[in-house]
């Protein structure tokens, strides 16, 4: 049996151990193990934790593939009500989010809604309009559809490093966005940094926007989280201390 072929047997058997209840193993027994794997090619693979008391694999050691070059850390990672492990490559520089964009009905009522409401600053005091029979060559028009004809663009400035892109398209119009859809696949809310949500609540309302449920302490230590919809119905959640801060808490906060 190929050092391949062991890797997937390993893999059945785990699957097997992890879905009969009276042969799952103590947390203690789950432990990191480290693959050689096809970097080009690892979103396409899948391990669950790797049980190495139980496969006889010596902590550290490393299981190397027929067809591979690149060295990719297989860690457990906990979830609700397992531990599931996925590659994850520690020597892959961690790249940034560049920019957010948001589509809506009036460029202008947003950037006014987005500079009044949250501080954000328009690039250049310019909204961009954009015709294809006009500039053809225009990068937009290059990497839409053809079917894009007439857009008007905005580019904001945050209190970060990340851009906000407010988009009004013309040809064809915009279509409303149906209500909070969270269970619809694809991306489906901002989170911003206010210190008093609740207050920041009471602006966006003042503004034609609404509060989407109860302001609640996601860790039980004072953190402050609220859900909004802007004029548009785009939804935005609120955080009273940063992304790094909670998730620290809550490393702390929440059972192993």
């Amino acid at each position: 049996m190929s050092m391949q072929d062991t890797a997937l047997s390993m893999h059945r058997i785990l699957r097997l151990t992890l879905s009969c209840p009276e042969l799952e193993l103590p947390r203690q027994q789950l432990s990191s193990a480290a693959f050689v794997a096809n970097h080009q090619s690892m979103t396409n693979y899948l391990f669950e934790p790797i049980l190495l008391p139980v496969i006889g694999i010596a902590q550290k050691q490393y299981l190397q593939t027929e067809t591979s070059s690149h060295l990719i850390m297989a860690k457990p990672v906990r979830n609700e009500q397992s531990l599931d492990c996925i590659f994850l490559a520690d020597h892959i520089q961690s790249i940034s989010i560049n920019h957010v964009a948001v589509s809506v009905p009036s460029v202008v009522d947003a950037v006014a809604f987005y500079a009044n409401i949250c501080g954000f600053k328009l690039v250049g005091d310019t909204i961009h309009h954009l015709k294809r029979d006009e500039s053809p060559n225009t990068s937009i028009f290059e990497m839409y559809p053809p079917g894009l004809k007439q857009v008007k663009v905005a580019m904001m400035t945050t209190g970060n490093d990340v851009g906000l892109e407010i988009m009004e398209f013309l040809d064809p119009p915009c279509v409303p966005a149906p209500e909070f859809e969270y269970s619809r696949g694809g991306w489906f809310h901002i989170c911003l940094t206010h210190p008093d949500p609740d207050a920041f609540v009471e602006e966006v309302i003042a503004a034609g926007g609404k509060r989407i449920g109860r302001t609640a302490d996601p860790i039980g230590n004072g953190v402050r989280c609220v859900y909004v919809a802007d004029p548009w119905g785009n939804a935005i959640e609120v955080l009273s201390i940063s992304f790094s801060e909670i998730t620290q808490l809550a490393s702390q906060a929440l059972p192993a």
